[in-house]
C-alpha cells in the first residue's frame, strides 16, 4: 500500500533572535486519516514553500582524508556548544556561494581547519540527509588524500572556532570508537570501515 502522508503547509517559526546559519518552521503534515500533525524543521537556508525544503544540490562537506598509504585518517576534535563538549569528526563546513562544487568546498574547509593542502579528489558521495527527522541540511562526502608530511601546516580558524587536528591509524581509531568521548555519528561509521580493512 502507497502512504499518502503529504507535507500541507509551512510557516515561520523564528526564534526572536533570529540565526543567520539556522531558520525554524512549523510544517503542516496531512496524514492518511486526515488529521493535521504539526512537524518542527530547522534549515540552513529560508524555506518560503514546501518544494524550499529539497536541498539535494547540498548544504555542507565532509571531508574524509587519508594519507598516500591508506593508513592513516586525518580527523579533527572540535567544540560543540549544542553537545556542551569536545566531539571527534572529520573536517566539514558549510558550502559558500563562491565555491563551484563540492570538491572546492571540501578543498577550502580542509585548509582552513586543518592547514592541510588536498592532493588529490578520489571520490565525491552526492549530498544525503544526516538527520531527517528535525532538519533538512544535506552533506556531501569528499573522500581525498594528502600528503601527512605536508610541511608549514598551519590552521585558519575563525575566532569561535576551537580545532585540534590529528592523523590516526587503525589501532587509534579502534580506541577512538571503543572509548567514552563523543563522536561524530559519520565519522564513527567511516572509522568503522576504515578498521575493518
Amino acid at each position: 500500500m502507497i502512504n499518502d502522508m503529504r507535507n500541507r503547509s509551512i510557516e515561520a517559526n523564528e526564534p526572536s533572535d533570529p540565526s543567520r546559519f539556522l531558520h525554524f518552521y512549523k510544517v503542516q503534515v496531512e496524514l492518511d486519516n486526515g488529521e493535521i500533525n504539526r512537524y518542527d524543521v530547522v534549515t540552513r537556508h529560508e524555506a518560503h514553500t514546501l518544494e524550499d525544503l529539497d536541498r539535494s544540490e547540498g548544504d555542507a562537506v565532509s571531508i574524509i582524508a587519508t594519507s598516500h598509504d591508506k593508513n592513516r585518517m586525518l580527523i579533527i576534535r572540535e567544540y560543540r556548544p549544542a553537545i556542551n563538549g569536545y566531539v571527534w569528526a572529520f573536517p566539514a563546513g558549510l558550502i559558500d556561494p563562491e565555491d563551484e562544487n563540492f570538491e572546492t568546498a571540501a578543498m577550502r574547509e580542509l585548509k582552513e581547519e586543518t592547514g592541510y593542502d588536498v592532493e588529490r579528489v578520489d571520490d565525491v558521495l552526492r549530498a544525503t540527509y544526516a538527520t531527517p527527522g528535525m532538519t533538512n541540511e544535506s552533506v556531501a562526502f569528499v573522500y581525498i588524500t594528502v600528503d601527512d608530511k605536508q610541511a608549514n601546516v598551519q590552521q585558519h580558524l575563525e575566532d569561535s572556532e576551537d580545532i585540534t587536528v590529528r592523523w590516526v591509524n587503525r589501532a587509534e581509531a579502534r580506541e577512538i570508537l571503543a572509548g567514552t568521548d563523543a563522536i561524530d555519528q559519520r565519522m564513527a561509521l567511516v572509522l568503522h570501515e576504515f578498521i575493518a580493512h
